[in-house]
């Protein structure tokens, strides 16, 4: 379909019309290839069976992100580092066809049976491809949808949230007005104004966890005076909130009685920090748990290498475990930085990881 979203036999079908960038020409020209040609079995076969001049780069790159060929079982990360290369198959296949030239096989298709996709180290023009970090692959999903469909960029981060957060999203609403509370969420349904007479800015958004939404307003900073101390603002906090990274939201809760039917509870922001930069000031420790099997000596290599490209001032242990029969802790001698590509590095390498 061109537009919406339905469920379909436990999956969700997502309308190409509603990924952003991609425009109407694109999707009659996407449905007509596809009527004339069956379903596209790759990347490649679908660049050299649309119009390149009516789906370019830019609409390409919205349906990688949006997960439209995960059916081909290749990671988004490396779709995306070949899209080049596919176009420009894709651009010769449809030069032949525009000059009524047949390939040496007449009618067979042109596309590749198993494209070959860059490598993690391989150079696409400038660039190193490398692997997307989890929250990469999220970022970009939102980006194309508006929401995130396959995963979150909490999961997997809520002994943390439970750590610096006194609540979560939902409880928000059981709250009294005057609360004060802290949330660890990510940032949905941006909007900014200005105060027409101050010419001062704020700004609204949804703050969202695995528990729910609550909406956050972030009033103009104002400054100290007479016995009144300075009071931060949308100003300092606009660049956290658009980073698309979590925060640690700190405020005071206020009833919203505009529905006097349903009144709700949102956050006046008195602070706004990056969930990241909160555990680098308040993490001593990275503890690492594996169980003992998995430990292999080439596990413990990529480790190694790992910590040693986040340098910190964090301590770090691992504990080898042997179910129900003996635990062994190692404090290495590394110190790192406990950054997100530390964490999911380490949790794609079969660790549990705790920040102390």
């Amino acid at each position: 379909g061109a537009g919406g979203a339905a469920p379909s036999r436990g999956r969700i079908r997502f309308g190409l019309g509603a990924v952003k960038g991609v425009g109407d020409a694109a999707v009659e020209a996407v449905l007509a290839a596809r009527a004339e040609g069956g379903p596209f079995r790759s990347l490649f076969d679908f660049c050299g069976r649309i119009d390149p001049r009516r789906v370019n780069k830019k609409v390409i790159e919205a349906l990688v992100k949006s997960g439209a060929f995960d059916f081909e079982g290749v990671p988004r990360w490396q779709l995306a580092a070949g899209i080049d290369a596919a176009l420009s198959a894709g651009s010769s296949a449809h030069a032949d066809r525009q000059s009524g030239q047949a390939s040496l096989f007449g009618a067979m298709p042109v596309a590749e049976s198993r494209p070959r996709y860059p490598q993690p180290g391989d150079r696409v023009g400038d660039v190193e491809v490398a692997e997307w970090p989890e929250r990469v692959r999220l970022a970009a999903e939102k980006e194309a949808l508006g929401f995130y469909i396959t995963g979150h960029p909490l999961a997997g981060y809520e002994k943390e949230a439970r750590r610096y957060a006194s609540t979560n999203c939902a409880q928000v609403q059981q709250k009294r007005q005057g609360d004060k509370v802290s949330v660890v969420g990510v940032v949905r349904e941006l909007r900014e104004r200005q105060n027409k007479d101050k010419g001062t800015r704020f700004g609204f958004f949804s703050l969202e966890d695995l528990s729910g939404s609550v909406e956050v307003i972030c009033w103009g900073g104002r400054a100290a005076s007479g016995n009144r101390p300075a009071q931060k603002g949308w100003a300092d906090w606009e660049a956290a909130v658009k980073a698309d990274e979590p925060l640690l939201v700190h405020g005071e809760v206020r009833l919203n009685q505009r529905d006097e039917d349903h009144p709700t509870c949102e956050i006046v922001a008195t602070d706004v920090e990056l969930l990241a930069q909160v555990r680098s000031q308040k993490t001593s420790e990275v503890a690492l748990r594996i169980d003992a099997d998995r430990l292999r000596p080439e596990t413990s290599a990529q480790l190694r290498a790992l910590l040693a490209r986040h340098p910190g001032a964090c301590a770090v242990t691992v504990r080898a475990v042997i179910p129900e029969r003996s635990e062994t802790r190692l404090k290495l001698k590394d110190r790192v930085a406990p950054s997100d590509e530390l964490i999911e590095a380490a949790r794609r390498m079969g660790f549990e990881v705790e920040l102390r």
